[in-house]
């Protein structure tokens, strides 16, 4: 089992992006809940939310994902995008 902050690590570390799931601190998900690979450049932060965000957290939890301002950047944004303003 993953802790939450365990998976947000994963996130981060795979996908290059930071989220805040919002769960009791307590919950974990199923080791299997997050994958290997960064997803592709060309998704939008929506799709990729729906393909692979949505899917590894259980039905109860949701999560925000955070960009470089601490603001939550537009659904359209493109993960190239994104994974770059993390960056200098």
């Amino acid at each position: 089992m993953l802790t939450i902050k365990e998976f947000e690590q994963a996130v981060w570390e795979v996908e290059g992006i930071r989220i805040v799931v919002r769960a009791d601190s307590n919950s974990e998900l199923p080791l299997e809940s997050y994958w290997s690979n960064a997803a592709p450049q060309s998704w939008s932060l929506s799709e990729w939310r729906q393909k692979r965000l949505n899917k590894s957290l259980e039905a109860h939890h949701t999560a925000d994902i955070i960009g470089p301002s601490g603001h939550e950047p537009h659904g359209r944004t493109l993960l190239s995008t994104i994974r770059g303003t993390y960056r200098p």
